[in-house]
């Protein structure tokens, strides 16, 4: 299968998408994959089809990734097993087009929290172009690698980079997300640092899980701000989560703001548990930069509208990555290229 088809087909599937979503043909879909796991609601399935469209499946902006690698039509084919995540939907697909585009075999090994979403995306690739077929194969065993790409926990990249210690690999760890607030943003502003927030209830690694804020500012500001995700409380698991933080925090005498769904709590860590989010006071920026690029290797995304000394994403942008936005900063094109 030549570059040309197998980016042809990758266009025909974001130009399928587009259209079903227009036509809300995939209603049937989402509730399989929410009835599957109880994180996959309707609305973050759809943001995720609609992410997918505008920046993975798009014809220009696959053309801008591409532009700069050389693809040839290689018959040695490498086989790249791919460990993927599962905590939001279709998390692993950016993997899956890199290796796919590439001209290589994946060997998936599937979370079973986002099997259907994922299967749904082959499947369709397969009905577009028949001989698509031969470059995907679920194997859990992950037998006869080439390459690896793993996504998983710290505990997991141990054991990973142990059990494959004599493949090239890509092995991704634990991360999470963070924002540098001024005091000087509007409430359109922090409205958009709403979804950097909320989006996905928090649970990818570009989710913003801790903000850093100047010392004299008032938290009110967000506490009033975040409302548009108040009906997560209504969502079960959610729930669960934060009326055992809430009880901890009651318990332990633990100073807290609570708005009735997130609660705000001081905290020097980066990683804040569901339906928490933990802030840090700054006196000024060279102490703030200083203290976050300690931590750079557990960050994805820094999200602000300070200049400041390493890159920063606007409000609103963090869970919506373009096709080089790559996870950990490392580039998986240039990776699979070297095989």
């Amino acid at each position: 299968m030549e570059f040309e088809k197998r980016l042809k087909a990758l266009i025909e599937l974001g130009d399928f998408v587009k259209s079903g979503l227009a036509k809300n043909e995939f209603s049937e879909l989402f509730h399989q994959a929410y009835i599957h796991n109880n994180w996959f609601t309707e609305e973050f399935c759809q943001l995720s089809f609609s992410s997918l469209v505008s920046h993975y499946l798009n014809e220009d902006k696959l053309n801008e990734w591409l532009g700069k690698y050389t693809f040839s039509n290689q018959a040695n084919k490498k086989r790249i097993g791919l460990i993927l995540a599962g905590n939001i939907p279709l998390v692993g697909i950016h993997d899956i087009i890199s290796v796919f585009i590439s001209g290589h075999i994946s060997l998936l090994k599937l979370s079973a929290k986002d099997s259907i979403l994922t299967k749904f995306f082959i499947g369709k690739l397969n009905e577009i172009d028949s001989e698509s077929t031969s470059y995907f194969q679920i194997d859990d065993k992950l037998t006869g690698l080439d390459a690896l790409i793993a996504t998983g926990s710290d505990n997991s990249a141990r054991y990973f980079e142990y059990y494959f210690r004599n493949c090239p690999k890509i092995i991704r760890k634990n991360r999470t997300s963070i924002a540098v607030l001024s005091g000087h943003e509007t409430n359109e502003d922090l409205k958009l640092l709403e979804k950097d927030i909320f989006q996905y209830f928090g649970l990818g690694c570009r989710s913003v899980s801790k903000v850093f804020i100047p010392v004299d500012y008032d938290l009110n500001t967000l506490i009033e701000v975040f409302e548009k995700y108040r009906y997560f409380i209504d969502h079960n698991k959610y729930y669960n989560n934060y009326i055992y933080h809430k009880s901890i925090f009651l318990l332990n005498l633990d100073d807290h703001l609570d708005n009735g769904f997130l609660m705000l709590k001081e905290n020097q860590s980066n990683h804040s548990p569901l339906a928490v989010l933990f802030y840090e006071r700054y006196q000024n920026t060279t102490e703030l930069e200083n203290r976050i690029i300690l931590s750079k290797d557990h960050l994805q995304v820094v999200v602000s509208k300070e200049q400041l000394s390493f890159p920063t994403h606007t409000f609103g942008s963090s869970q919506t990555p373009e096709l080089w936005d790559y996870a950990d900063e490392v580039d998986t094109l240039n990776f699979i290229h070297k095989l």
